[in-house]
């Protein structure tokens, strides 16, 4: 958010907001949760009704048809599943932090439910007024009742997850709860209140979240997303110029002015819901010289999980991947390895950060634990590399230091020195770390090797990427060179031989083609 936004957010009234002390400056952490310790709340504390609840093999059977199970809550606050494909809904999308999760059984508290009824009606009602009360009542569609729990039902947890998109695209609306945003008035707020109040909110910090508007945003080509206000639901994208025009700063300020500057903030709040959650035209169909994961990095920046090993999950469905063997991988690092390959086409960019942890399992020890750990502009470039199981396949010029050398075991490369071609005796340029940055100590080794980035934006990223050759792999043949297959272990900073002195330590080598094939794993 733009500096005068922020000072504005600061100005908010939040009765309703956390405790934000173990937060970092990126992510969030107050909205975490402990499924183990987790606790179902009711509307008012104190409040001991009983719970209701939804039987898992109804659940399944709709499940195991393809069919998005529905709950209708009757006005004696029973459930009951309904599968019909034209029986109207709303999509609940709510932050689990404020109670309304279950992680032990699919059921809730009568209080809960007859609220929940509520909001549905009240919605359903808005959209459609030719509708009587008198009529069915609408159903009901939210992860706690309708995605299995049973340790027995792994399977078709699984297959409710697939059935996202379905899901969202198929609801009549989707309304989104959350406790700081039911206490704000909506027709007495500004645009601007209202967005920068959605922004600071806890359901657009959650990853899943994310995935649910963005689906629902899509869907028919129109937005149908509701906040939950305190007077009515709001449709979050509506920018109602109906509103009176931005308060004057003072009395010289005419109104055409404050109108004017009204309607800047206006645009900036919306440029920044957009960037939050973006479409998922955005997402899948990319501009010419954009990455997907430039998309990704911008919707994933400030949000978090308390389970990281949904992200690749979330991550690839929104990309309109296949995550059925991204949901049968077991943990963080077999999640992310299957998300590298579900995604095949990964911006180079992810091979020259240096900093964030690495997968530790053959061959992803190139690649990222964490997306956002990368700097952003590790996706801004337009080549991409190839993922598969063999590893990440890259076209890079290379530098392979000369199989003569005998190398002192235990032995690291100084801080800065020249590398010269065996063939031509040439000074092709200076390998270097700078002190300021944590060194990589790179042991002197055989089969030693250097890819050198052409597209430099020193200091942000790293230029040149240490790897052990490993092994080579099949020709290829319209490139007419072999591909090396190697490991990453270590970087420095490459600079050309016009920019450098040519004196000091130096190391002789081969050079490669411009598109020398590298298969980094």
């Amino acid at each position: 958010m733009a500096a005068d936004d922020l000072a504005f957010a600061s100005l908010l009234s939040r009765p309703r907001i956390r405790d934000h002390s173990g937060c970092g400056d990126i992510l969030c952490n107050a909205y975490q949760t402990d499924e183990t310790i987790y606790t179902t709340k009711h509307v008012e504390d104190g409040c001991e009704c009983n719970f209701v609840g939804v039987s898992t093999s109804i659940l399944i059977d709709a499940l195991s048809k393809d069919k998005v199970p529905k709950i209708v809550i009757t006005e004696y606050l029973e459930l009951k599943v309904v599968s019909g494909h034209d029986y109207p809904y709303i999509a609940v999308s709510h932050v689990w932090a404020d109670g309304l999760g279950n992680p032990f059984t699919n059921a809730l508290p009568m209080c809960q439910l007859r609220r929940l009824r509520y909001f549905a009606n009240k919605l359903y009602l808005m959209l459609n007024p030719a509708s009587t009360p008198t009529g069915s009542p609408v159903g009901l569609w939210m992860d706690t009742l309708c995605i299995p729990v049973n340790a027995n039902a792994k399977a078709y947890r699984k297959k409710a997850i697939q059935l996202l998109g379905k899901t969202f695209n198929e609801a009549n609306a989707v309304l989104i709860l959350d406790r700081e945003l039911e206490v704000v008035e909506s027709a007495t707020s500004s645009f601007l209140e209202l967005g920068l109040h959605i922004l600071c909110s806890g359901w657009i910090k959650r990853l899943w979240t994310l995935q649910e508007a963005s689906l629902a945003s899509e869907a028919h080509g129109a937005s149908k997303i509701y906040l939950q206000m305190r007077d009515e639901a709001f449709l979050y994208q509506k920018y109602d110029r109906d509103r009176r025009a931005a308060w004057r700063i003072d009395d010289q300020t005419t109104e055409i002015q404050a109108e004017e500057r009204g309607l800047l903030n206006d645009y900036g709040v919306m440029l920044e819901l957009g960037a939050q959650v973006p479409s998922i035209h955005a997402m899948r169909d990319m501009r010419e010289g954009w990455s997907p994961f430039r998309v990704i990095y911008n919707a994933l920046e400030h949000r978090s999980t308390s389970k990281a090993e949904d992200i690749p999950v979330c991550v690839a469905f929104l990309m309109g991947k296949n995550v059925s063997t991204i949901l049968s991988a077991t943990g963080m690092e077999q999640r992310m390895a299957e998300f590298y390959m579900v995604m095949r086409e990964v911006p180079h960019g992810v091979i020259w950060c240096e900093r964030p942890q690495k997968l530790s399992i053959k061959p992803f020890r190139w690649a990222p634990l964490s997306i956002t750990a990368c700097p952003q502009s590790a996706f801004m470039g337009q080549e991409a590399g190839i993922c598969d199981s063999a590893g990440l396949h890259v076209r890079y010029r290379g530098f392979i230091f000369h199989e003569s050398y005998e190398w002192n075991e235990g032995g690291t490369f100084p801080r800065a020195f020249n590398i010269i071609s065996a063939e031509t005796g040439e000074v092709l340029g200076q390998l270097s770390r700078p002190r300021q940055r944590a060194p990589w100590e790179i042991p002197l080794q055989q089969n030693l090797a250097v890819i050198m980035r052409q597209d430099a934006h020193p200091g942000i990223l790293p230029t040149a990427a240490f790897v052990v050759v490993e092994a080579t792999a099949g020709e290829d043949h319209e490139a007419l060179t072999t591909e090396y297959v190697c490991r990453l272990v270590g970087y420095m900073y490459f600079q050309s031989f016009n920019q450098v002195q040519a004196d000091g330590t130096s190391f002789r080598g081969h050079v490669t083609a411009a598109d020398q094939m590298w298969c980094i794993t």
